[in-house]
C-alpha cells in the first residue's frame, strides 16, 4: 500500500515472486510455440500437427506472461474524489472509475470462497454506500487483523466510519472512536452494566485473586458432536477395507505381498485417520478456558494439558468486547448471503422467505450457530464460551464488562 502527497492512496498488486512462477510457464510456451512454427529444429512426430503446438505454446506463453508482467491495483484520489481500479501487463490498459461521493462507510465482513476443500475464509474490506450503490471491494485479506488494520487506514484516509460485521453482529464505530477502548467508551457513554441474576447450576466457577477476577470455564467433555467428527474418518476406514483391502486378501497374490500393501493401506488409510480423528475429539472434549481479568489486563489461557495458549489483551487497547448471540450470527449470516449475490435485496427476501420465523429449517440453523464471547483489539482476537448456555455466557460477559469498565 503507497500514499501520494496526503491525497492518493494506491494499492498494487503483481510482480515479485509471481514473476519467478511465471517465467517457467512463459519459457515452456514460447519454446512450443517457437517449435510449432519450425524455428527450433527440434523434430516432433508426423502425426502431431502443427496447430496443436501453437495452441499449446500460445496457452502456456499466455499465462506465464499474465504471472510475469500482469499488474493490477487500486488509486483512490482525494482531490478528484474518484476512485479508480486498473489492469493491464505492466501499464494500465483497462481502468473503471467510481465516485467515491457514493460510499459513505468502510466495511468488514467475512465470507467464506471457493467451494469445497479449496474455500477459504476471508475478511473483505469494501467501501459501501446507501441504497442501489454497490458495495466496492478495497481488499480481502486472508487474517482478520491484517483486515482490521487496512479498514481502519483507509476510514482515515477517507473520514469515513467502520462498520464490522466480522463478528456475528454489527459494530459501529465512527471515525473518532477507531482507538477508543471499551472503559474509555462507557467513560463517555456512561452507561451501566446490568448484572443479571447468577444461573441456576452454573457451570463455571468464579473467584477473586491477587491478579484480578479469576474465571475458570471448565472443559464440556465428550459429546455427541465430538463423536460426529469421527464418523467420517470410519466411513472412509470402511470404504478402504471394503473396495481396497478385501479384494487383495481374496486375490491369488503371494502372502507377503498381500500383508505389505494390506499392511500399508490399513496403517496410513485407517488407523492413522481415526486416531488422528479419536485424538482431536478427545482434546476438544477436554478443552479448558482460564479467563483473568482486571482494570490492565484481559488474560486468556485454554488448552489442555501442555498444550496451553495464553492470549493477552490491555485493558487499554481492547476495543471491542462482544456478546455474540446465534439469533445476531443467524440474522448477519441471512444478510450476508443476500448481499453475496450482488447487494440484491430482492434475493434476501427470498432467503428470508424460505428461513421464514418457525419454519423447521430455520430451527435447525439456528441449532447450528452458538453464542459466544468476542474480545478485540488492533492486534489480537479472543473468542470463547461457545459450550456454555446462553444465560451463563451473559452473565459471565456482565462480570467482566464491569470489571474491565
Amino acid at each position: 500500500m503507497e500514499h501520494g502527497i496526503d491525497q492518493r492512496m494506491e494499492q498494487k498488486t503483481g510482480g515479485g515472486c509471481l514473476m519467478l512462477f511465471g517465467l517457467p510457464f512463459f519459457t515452456v510456451g514460447v519454446f512450443i510455440l517457437l517449435t510449432g512454427l519450425g524455428v527450433t529444429g527440434v523434430e516432433v512426430e508426423d502425426d502431431t500437427p502443427a496447430i496443436m503446438l501453437l495452441l499449446f505454446g500460445l496457452v502456456f506463453g499466455g499465462v506465464g506472461a499474465g504471472l510475469m508482467f500482469g499488474r493490477s491495483g487500486i488509486t483512490i484520489d482525494r482531490t478528484t474524489m474518484r476512485v479508480t481500479k486498473w489492469w493491464g501487463l505492466l501499464v494500465p490498459m483497462r481502468t473503471t472509475e467510481y465516485n467515491l461521493l457514493d460510499f459513505d462507510r468502510v466495511t468488514i465482513s467475512k465470507e467464506n470462497r471457493g467451494s469445497g476443500n479449496s474455500s477459504t475464509i476471508v475478511f473483505p474490506v469494501k467501501l459501501a454506500g446507501r441504497g442501489e450503490v454497490e458495495a466496492f471491494e478495497y481488499e480481502a485479506p486472508v487474517d482478520y487483523q491484517k483486515a482490521r488494520q487496512v479498514g481502519e487506514e483507509l476510514a482515515r484516509f477517507l473520514g469515513r466510519d467502520i462498520e464490522d460485521r466480522s463478528s456475528g453482529v454489527t459494530i459501529h464505530r465512527s471515525l473518532n472512536e477507531l482507538d477508543e477502548s471499551v472503559r474509555e467508551r462507557q467513560r463517555r457513554t456512561r452507561e451501566r452494566v446490568r448484572l443479571p441474576a447468577a444461573p441456576w447450576g452454573m457451570k463455571t466457577t468464579i473467584r477473586e485473586d491477587i491478579d484480578g477476577t479469576v474465571i475458570e470455564i471448565p472443559s464440556p467433555g465428550l459429546k455427541p458432536a465430538h463423536l460426529a467428527a469421527i464418523i467420517p474418518a470410519l466411513l472412509f476406514a470402511g470404504v478402504v477395507g471394503l473396495f481396497f483391502l478385501r479384494p487383495l486378501f481374496g486375490s491369488g497374490t503371494p502372502v507377503e505381498t498381500q500383508l505389505f500393501f494390506g499392511g500399508f493401506l490399513g496403517l496410513f488409510f485407517i488407523v492413522i485417520p481415526v486416531v488422528i480423528t479419536l485424538a482431536t475429539a478427545l482434546r476438544k472434549a477436554r478443552h479448558r478456558v482460564t479467563i483473568t481479568v482486571s482494570q490492565l489486563m484481559l488474560r486468556i489461557e485454554e488448552g489442555t494439558g501442555r498444550r496451553r495458549k495464553v492470549t493477552e489483551i490491555p485493558g487499554s487497547d481492547l476495543e471491542e468486547f462482544e456478546l455474540v448471540g446465534r439469533k445476531d450470527i443467524f440474522d448477519t449470516a441471512i444478510r450476508e448471503a443476500g448481499e453475496e449475490q450482488g447487494e440484491s435485496t430482492e434475493q434476501s427476501l427470498k432467503i428470508e422467505k424460505i428461513l421464514a420465523p418457525g419454519s423447521m429449517l430455520r430451527k435447525l440453523a439456528r441449532m447450528a450457530t452458538k453464542s459466544e464471547i468476542v474480545a478485540r483489539s488492533d492486534t489480537e482476537t479472543i473468542r470463547f464460551g461457545r459450550d456454555l448456555p446462553d444465560d451463563e455466557l451473559s452473565y459471565l460477559h456482565a462480570i467482566i464488562m464491569r470489571v474491565l469498565t
